[in-house]
């Protein structure tokens, strides 16, 4: 599945390559709206963007965090969350 990739995140949050001047884009996506978003794609997009949004989260709790607290921040309400919705 690492050949997929239906959309990309910086088109769906207006983070891409786009004139941000425009007034629809000058604001940045919040979290439920990217995943209300995400609701109108099929279940295979949205297991793609699940494992991905899950691989970004540990990456970044891993360059934040000391190596015993990534787990525990993986384990969050926030990511499952992201899980149920996206599931």
């Amino acid at each position: 599945m690492s050949e997929y990739n239906p959309i990309s995140f910086k088109y769906l949050t207006g983070w891409g390559d786009v004139d941000l001047t425009a007034p629809q884009l000058a604001a940045v996506a919040s979290v439920e709206d990217i995943l209300k978003t995400l609701k109108k794609f099929s279940a295979k997009e949205r297991e793609y963007f699940r494992d991905k949004w899950r691989k970004s989260y540990r990456f970044y709790a891993a360059a934040l965090l000391d190596g015993e607290d990534v787990e525990q921040a993986c384990g969050d309400e926030y990511l499952k969350k992201i899980e149920r919705e996206l599931a």
